[in-house]
């Protein structure tokens, strides 16, 4: 057979297996570039979830932040009751002495007595409105250490909550 002939018959066979190649490198074309699709879909989602887990991380570290604030305005609010509890306690403390005084007055003698008698009373009176200042003070201290305590355990929850989230994320 001459060589003409050889390449006419070959021909046909040869167009079916450029053809196979260009579709086999055609398919392998369109299997890249749908990977590429979806890589860059995951790389997308995956950024999307990294927004979402900053942005928690800001509401919790804000939440945290006004916490912070509650707590430091509970403290300072059962530091000044318990400054006031001391000042009415010190008040107390003045008036049963003044009421000490006034009675041994009124040992000494029969007019000063009378006169000493009504300071005495006067003094009792501003005691039980300062007892009763102190023990209203100490009540305010007590309901500002439960706030305090109740803002602790909603920061601690918070603190847990966001520490959860993060590993979740991670």
């Amino acid at each position: 057979m001459s060589k003409h002939v050889r390449d006419n018959l070959d021909s046909p066979e040869q167009e079916r297996q450029e053809e196979a190649a260009e579709w086999k490198a055609y398919t392998q074309q369109q299997q890249a570039q749908e990977e590429e699709r979806q890589i860059s879909e995951e790389q997308r989602q995956t950024s999307e979830e990294q927004r979402q887990s900053a942005e928690q991380d800001r509401q919790s570290e804000e939440k945290q932040r006004q916490t912070a604030e509650k707590i430091r305005r509970a403290t300072e609010q059962a530091r000044l009751a318990t400054e006031q509890a001391r000042q009415v306690a010190e008040e107390s403390r003045l008036a049963a002495e003044e009421s000490r005084l006034v009675t041994e007055q009124a040992r000494v003698a029969a007019e000063q007595a009378r006169h000493a008698a009504e300071q005495a009373r006067h003094a009792a009176e501003q005691a039980r409105v300062a007892t009763e200042q102190a023990r209203h003070a100490a009540e305010q201290a007590r309901v500002a250490q439960l706030e305090q305590e109740e803002i602790l355990k909603e920061m601690r929850q918070s603190a847990e909550q966001a520490r959860q989230a993060r590993s979740k994320t991670d």
